[in-house]
């Protein structure tokens, strides 16, 4: 699939590597800004590779996707979907082509994930195409539209379309966190057997996760 890609100039860079355009996106540490010119780029989606730190925090209000701005519709109107107020975006498991540490994940954390995907509280990327593992790619797997994945008796079909957010049950002064993964993240927790922070374990565990139902509507339009 072929689409517009919309990266910020926070650390990107472009190359031909194997006869193809690369880009590499990598945003800075927590509280680091993500303004700057915006890069529009006519490219395959699979193609991209997408690295944000775990735990990155988002700036206050930014979308809850990760760039650019998510459209909802309520019954006749349509706008901009948002986090519920007091709510802080941090990123997990955006790994681009590295695993940065390794390790098993609690049984409970995988089961309560797997049952996110069954009951689809993925948000969709909409018009953004789909998107591939890149350390299968890196270490020269084959890799396509769906990535299977085994646990338990179960074998799912992951799609790499879409992410998902699970707001932590905890308050951190104050605030509630919101962690942000991709759909992939089940593939890189039991193939590549990356180890997330413990504090997003924890928000899987006991926290809720949000579809969007769950967010504000704001600058809302009728619809045409």
């Amino acid at each position: 699939m072929r689409g517009w890609i919309v990266l910020r100039r926070a650390d990107w860079r472009a190359a031909w590597i194997g006869g193809r355009l690369q880009l590499s996106l990598s945003v800075r540490p927590r509280h680091a800004s993500l303004s700057g010119t915006i890069l529009y780029w006519p490219v395959s989606i699979n193609e991209v590779l997408v690295f944000i730190a775990d735990l990155h925090e988002f700036p206050s209000g930014h979308s809850p996707v990760p760039d650019g701005e998510l459209y909802i519709v309520r019954g006749a109107l349509v706008g901009r979907g948002v986090l519920p107020d007091g709510v802080v975006l941090r990123a997990i498991g955006w790994l681009g082509d590295n695993v940065p540490r390794v390790g098993d994940t609690a049984a409970q954390c995988i089961a309560r994930l797997v049952d996110a995907h069954d009951r689809g509280f993925v948000f969709k990327d909409h018009s953004r195409g789909w998107h591939s593992c890149e350390v299968c790619e890196r270490l020269g797997v084959d890799t396509h539209v769906y990535h299977e994945v085994h646990w338990a008796d179960r074998t799912l079909q992951l799609y790499g379309h879409g992410h998902f957010i699970v707001l932590a049950k905890r308050r951190l002064l104050r605030r509630r966190v919101a962690y942000m993964f991709p759909a992939l993240l089940l593939h890189y927790l039991l193939v590549h057997h990356y180890r997330p922070p413990d504090e997003f374990v924890t928000a899987v565990l006991v926290g809720q996760f949000l579809n969007e139902d769950s967010l504000r509507l704001v600058d809302a339009e009728p619809l045409p």
